[in-house]
Formats: structure tokens, C-alpha cells, sequence
């Protein structure tokens, strides 16, 4: 947060996390959507098949008599949880084929990697004034003047030499 403050940077955040979010917010409204339709048939099923059936056999010719639609209703019955689950699958699936999206576009985002330093260092004079951040993308140094802060003692480091291991990209 503070480095994010610091470069003044949360117009920038704040765009793309509200981008995000209502990108999210649609995602969870047509989930709610699906969800409550779901609901709807898991509750209808067995009466819409029942219905369904007794109706496509009168008007296939048939009479409908007691013992006739007893047993039936008694196959319905038994076949009502299978049933009543196919929403349930449905709707699962959908959150499946979500879940795979976003991880999908989340394993093929482009790879981000940026080294911030900041130096006085003679091998990389900043261009008008020693107050710079050197930023290093694929080492390619960038000088970015720093804007002045209201406490400019917050950090200070001074003769130090920083090193970490660079790690290369191999995924290609």
C-alpha cells in the first residue's frame, strides 16, 4: 500500500479494481440467475415429468386408469432424487466451466517481471538529477524522476549493496 501511495498510483488500482469487481459482480448476478432457475426446477421436476408423461399418454390414445397412474407415480417417486438432481449437476457444471476460465486465463497471463531500484550508482547516471527510480524490465533501466515527499527522511540507505538471485524465465 505504501509503495502504491508513494508513486501515486491509486487512481491507476483503483480503476482496475473496479473494473474487476464489476466484471465479478456480473459473474456472481448470472450465478444468482442459474442458481434461483435451478432452485425452480429442483422443486418442479417430478411434478413437470409426472404431468408430462400422464399427458403424452392420453393424447397418444391410451386411457388412463387408477392402477395405471399409481404405478407410475410410484416409478416417478423412485426416480425423483435422480431427477431433482440434474439442476444440482447443471448448475455445478456451469461453476466448473467458470472456475476453468479463470484459471485458465490466469495460468497464460503474460509473465510480469520489474526490479525497482533506486541508485547513485556511476554505472547508470540518472539523466538530470540523483532523485530517480530506476526501473529494470527485461534489462532495460528506465529513469522515472520521484516526486518530492513531505518527510523526505523516511528512507534513507547509504553505501549498502543489495544483491538476490535472478531467476530466468525457461517456461517458453
Amino acid at each position: 500500500i505504501r509503495i502504491v501511495k508513494m508513486f501515486g498510483w491509486e487512481e491507476s488500482y483503483m480503476t482496475r479494481i473496479s473494473e474487476l469487481r464489476n466484471s465479478e459482480l456480473k459473474s456472481v448476478k448470472s450465478n444468482s440467475i442459474y442458481e434461483a432457475f435451478s432452485g425452480f426446477l429442483w422443486g418442479t421436476t417430478s411434478v413437470l415429468v409426472a404431468v408430462s408423461t400422464f399427458v403424452v399418454y392420453i393424447l397418444l390414445g391410451n386411457s388412463l386408469t387408477a392402477s395405471k397412474a399409481f404405478t407410475a407415480l410410484a416409478l416417478f417417486n423412485s426416480l425423483r432424487f435422480p431427477l431433482m438432481a440434474i439442476p444440482t449437476l447443471i448448475m455445478y457444471w456451469i461453476d466448473l466451466l467458470v472456475s476453468m476460465r479463470r484459471i485458465r486465463e490466469f495460468l497464460l497471463a503474460e509473465e510480469f517481471v520489474e526490479y525497482v531500484v533506486t541508485t547513485r550508482n556511476s554505472d547508470f547516471p540518472p539523466p538530470s538529477s540523483t532523485k530517480c527510480v530506476r526501473f529494470l524490465t527485461d534489462e532495460t533501466p528506465t529513469w522515472i524522476k520521484t516526486t518530492p515527499l513531505a518527510n523526505e527522511n523516511i528512507l534513507a540507505i547509504s553505501n549498502a549493496t543489495l544483491s538476490w538471485p535472478i531467476v530466468e524465465n525457461n517456461l517458453s
